[in-house]
């Protein structure tokens, strides 16, 4: 599992998309710090290919299956391991089962969230109680604050490297150097 043993030019491997990621410790002095300035997945864009215009590689794997799960399962030991406790193989009635079970629960995370999904942290608009309690946030005001920090993140993120958008796919395009950042009228 993981990036060839030797190769130290990778700094970050995901696995299923982001849900499970591996970091290289020693190239991260190359690409400096997440742009504390940038709030949520825009930051994401601009370390990633900093990291990039460092000549380090991110590493896409794809092994096995990882769920965002919004609920708790019940009895996941039998889910997963059966009556027997002997586990579940692969490819059976009783594995495909517990795909659908999982999948009911939660969602594949094998990409960024598809055209119509729910929010990746709608879930929590669905916690109601602790209220009155002091690390209890009210869920709407929370969806609020996300959206409108994932906002500002785009904003400033196309202020950074004179986009007119906040987009990965046009920063990869159009900014060759890191010095490049901040460089904008």
């Amino acid at each position: 599992m993981g990036p060839e043993a030797g190769d130290d030019r990778w700094v970050i491997a995901f696995y299923s998309y982001d849900w499970l990621t591996v970091v290289n410790v020693s190239p991260l002095a190359l690409v400096g710090q997440w742009d504390v300035f940038i709030p949520y997945y825009a930051t994401d864009c601009d370390w990633y290919h900093r990291a990039h215009m460092a000549g380090l590689k991110l590493l896409v794997e794809d092994v096995g299956l990882i769920f965002d799960m919004s609920a708790s399962l019940g009895e996941p030991e039998k889910l997963l391991f059966g009556d027997g406790g002997d586990g579940i193989k692969p490819n059976s009635t009783k594995f495909q089962e517990l795909i659908v079970a999982l999948e009911a629960k939660g969602r594949v995370g094998t990409g960024p969230d598809p055209p119509g999904y729910p929010d990746r942290f709608f879930w929590q608009t669905e916690i109601m109680g602790g209220w009155g309690e002091p690390w209890t946030y009210n869920p709407d005001g929370l969806t609020r604050a996300y959206k409108a920090m994932g906002s500002a993140g785009r904003i400033i993120f196309s202020a950074k490297w004179g986009l007119p958008e906040a987009s990965c796919e046009l920063f990869r395009e159009k900014i060759k150097a890191q010095r490049e950042a901040w460089s904008f009228p």
